[in-house]
């Protein structure tokens, strides 16, 4: 059933197209009649095919290939995990196997678990908010760490999972207290924007950075320092210091500027020097963890309903 939807998902067996008689393809497959008749049979109720009596079994009209291109994105994908499983040992048949019960069993739309995110300011909340409902399959409740600081106890209870970046982990699980363990998550500069931009500047470059307060601005400093951008000279600032703003622009090359920055700034930014956006993500080895632990808790609340 799921090959013969591969078919028709892809375009190979359009609309309208007519499908083999049940009894012909039982025979040509090698495979049991009724196995055929069933597949047909639940095909049809899917919306997948149509039996007209007399005439056979067709593709519904209704059906649409996947648009130009979806197909090589997803062998893409497919054959890097594969690549990736063989040289763990892990063999086709059992990567195969494993995908197919994995992607029947995932809770796509309601995973039923409880998450909570929170962080210290409204921009980087809802940026990494984003991040884990695209890099989860989860929509976070969302609370500023203020807001959290006045919860009691009871607030938490509905909870399954509490979740924050790495530099409030500490604080967080102190509110929390000892009935929930808060994941902390670390954050990455975004390769693209941010670090192919610094590794073409020439060695020793004046990199500025910009953040709400100097220490955010330094914790900047030591993620880039951090992933390999050993090579440039960063010269940091708070914008809570407008003059020390205005040197980081005489000074630097090239300027970035944090998502908080950019929110709380009510100055006039100097117009003699283009600054970019300091764009940060969520890594993938938090988001890896983040959806491990919701498919412990999702399968968790399961066995409790058995």
């Amino acid at each position: 059933m799921e090959q013969l939807k591969y078919h028709i998902d892809n375009g190979y067996w359009k609309p309208g197209d007519k499908l083999p008689t049940v009894r012909l393809m039982a025979q040509s497959l090698r495979i049991n009649y009724n196995t055929i008749r069933l597949a047909y049979q639940e095909l049809e109720r899917q919306g997948y095919l149509v039996t007209e009596q007399g005439r056979g079994t067709f593709v519904a009209n209704k059906t649409q290939p996947k648009p130009e291109g979806h197909q090589k994105v997803l062998l893409d994908l497919i054959d890097e995990a594969l690549i990736k499983a063989k040289s763990m040992g892990i063999s086709p048949e059992e990567f195969a196997s494993t995908a197919y019960a994995r992607g029947m069993l995932f809770p796509f739309e309601n995973p039923d678990v409880e998450l909570l995110f929170t962080e210290c300011n409204k921009a980087d909340l809802e940026h990494f908010a984003l991040n884990i409902q695209q890099g989860v399959g989860i929509k976070p409740d969302t609370i500023l760490i203020d807001q959290l600081r006045q919860k009691d106890q009871s607030f938490f209870e509905k909870y399954d999972i509490i979740a924050t970046t790495l530099f409030h982990v500490a604080d967080i699980q102190e509110w929390v207290g000892t009935t929930h363990t808060v994941l902390g998550l670390m954050v990455e500069p975004d390769y693209l924007e941010v670090l192919a931009e610094i590794a073409r500047l020439p060695n020793g470059a004046r990199v500025g950075l910009i953040c709400a307060e100097r220490k955010g601005a330094e914790a900047m400093e030591r993620v880039l320092m951090g992933v390999g951008a050993t090579y440039p000279k960063f010269i940091t600032s708070g914008i809570d210091q407008p003059e020390k703003v205005k040197h980081v622009f005489h000074e630097a090359d090239v300027v970035y500027v944090s998502r908080l920055a950019l929110s709380q700034y009510r100055e006039k930014w100097p117009s003699y020097k283009p600054f970019r956006p300091y764009v940060d993500d969520l890594d993938d080895g938090a988001l890896r963890l983040l959806r491990r632990e919701v498919m412990r808790v999702h399968f968790s609340h399961k066995e409790k309903q058995y």
